[in-house]
């Protein structure tokens, strides 16, 4: 019961950062480039939760964001996916 209401909260935290994303920070651009929020999201996930779950989170927004945003399917998969793969979780 515990996991299954930890994965909904992971889902909806980021269908919340995906609308700010889309509407919002695409305006906010410092030298042509900005900021992306998912990043730091699956970051905060691989810290908190260890790269157990950080690697499988972040390829799956990837993923999700290649069929959305990107011409190129599999780039932000493995981009997201390295950067949840951190070595200690913090306790």
């Amino acid at each position: 019961m515990r996991n299954t209401l930890i994965i909904i909260g992971i889902i909806l935290v980021f269908l919340i950062l995906y609308f700010v994303q889309v509407n919002f920070f695409n305006w906010f651009t410092i030298s042509g480039i900005s900021p992306n929020l998912f990043v730091i999201y699956v970051l905060f996930i691989g810290l908190y939760a260890g790269k157990r779950l950080g690697i499988p989170i972040g390829i799956v927004i990837g993923i999700f964001l290649d069929f959305f945003i990107s011409k190129k399917i599999g780039i932000l998969g493995i981009m997201l996916g390295l950067v949840g793969e951190v070595r200690k979780p913090i306790r």
